[in-house]
């Protein structure tokens, strides 16, 4: 998977949930198959999961994170995970990052 920044925005919604996206693409020779996406934000005591999903072709994957947070600055990890054909299994990647809740 590319290198760099792993969320590009985080936006509070007028139902309380955050709507995060991100950078994704696959490197060559990794699977070009859809992802499933888990992530969390956190701000102080407060955490919120979330549930995204990336596609072939898209070049950012996008997720829902559960409702509890406020604007401002948060902690986000998320955990990515794709399958692969040969050999058979999957391949997942892990980041984390501060972000802006905006």
């Amino acid at each position: 998977m590319a290198h760099g920044p792993k969320f590009s925005s985080a936006k509070l919604q007028s139902d309380g949930t955050v709507r995060v996206t991100g950078p994704f693409k696959p490197e060559p020779g990794e699977p070009d198959k859809p992802a499933l996406v888990a992530f969390y934000l956190a701000q102080e005591s407060t955490k919120v999961d979330g549930e995204g999903r990336w596609m072939p072709g898209d070049t950012e994957w996008s997720g829902t994170a559960e409702a509890g947070l406020r604007a401002g600055p948060a902690q986000a990890g998320a955990l990515a995970v794709s399958p692969h054909n040969d050999p058979p299994g999957f391949l997942t990647f892990s980041w984390a990052s501060n972000i802006d809740i905006t």
